[in-house]
């Protein structure tokens, strides 16, 4: 088919060439702010291959740690410089205070997390509504 899953476009990330071919995009990303136009490259570069449905620009949206992007021309893959990470490494550190407010948080519109008085009203409602469109239906009938 032409249109083609992001997963499968994802597998050519380290592949120019293969990304074309699967009828893809290729992007350029960096976290540092960049233009990719002018001057030395990023310290921090990286790839992207994704579906024709997006643009590389939403890679700005789709990952935190993207903040410069560029498309790269399907005649453009032999001129590339090879991935770069950083020099030094990246470390984060999560307290056991923020993981208690994280695990507290949850997604309580997420309905395995609702209880039985939500379940309750939730079927009280359906019933009404289901008697209320069978009276309807019943009185229109006998006109």
């Amino acid at each position: 088919s032409s249109t083609v899953s992001a997963v499968s476009c994802a597998r050519f990330a380290k592949d120019c060439e293969q990304c074309f071919a699967h009828n893809c995009r290729y992007c350029r990303t960096s976290p540092e702010d960049w233009s990719f136009i002018n001057g030395e490259p990023p310290s921090i570069i990286d790839y992207a291959c994704l579906s024709k449905t997006w643009q590389c620009i939403d890679l700005q949206q789709l990952r935190p740690d993207v903040v410069s992007v560029e498309a790269i021309a399907y005649n453009g893959c032999g001129n590339l410089l090879p991935p770069k990470g950083p020099t030094t490494r990246l470390t984060t550190t999560t307290t056991t205070k923020e993981v208690e407010v994280i695990q507290s948080e949850g997604h309580p519109w997420w309905p395995a997390e609702w209880g039985i008085v939500v379940w309750t009203a939730i079927a009280i409602l359906g019933g009404f509504a289901l008697l209320l469109c069978c009276y309807l239906g019943h009185r229109c009938r006998r006109r």
